[in-house]
């Protein structure tokens, strides 16, 4: 399987400035995993990958502020093998982060 750390994003409500979060995704037991690409649930985030070693990719998500609108939301991470789903934001602003297979 595709291991991401952290599963959860979590965001006080209490900070009302934009926020930089990082995602990490690495091989579990797939040989090597690629992030092909990221999708934000919010026009307003952005998205940068950097491989970081063979089959480890960390994802900068940039101008992440905490609003409602993002309660239950998911960053969908596309690669090249595996799939893992994230469990659901339970309270506070936050959102999941999903990877899925390609294709």
């Amino acid at each position: 399987p595709v291991i991401v750390a952290p599963p959860q994003i979590l965001l006080s409500a209490a900070i009302t400035n934009p926020v930089t979060r990082f995602i990490i995704v690495r091989n579990g037991t797939a040989p090597s995993v690629g992030v092909l690409g990221v999708e934000s649930p919010d026009p307003a985030i952005t998205i940068e990958t950097v491989k970081m070693s063979a089959g480890t990719t960390r994802i900068q998500i940039n101008n992440v502020i905490a609003k409602p609108e993002l309660n239950g939301k998911t960053i969908k991470i596309t690669t090249d093998a595996g799939v893992e789903c994230a469990r659901r934001c339970r309270d506070g602003a936050g959102f999941d982060a999903r990877v899925s297979k390609r294709g």
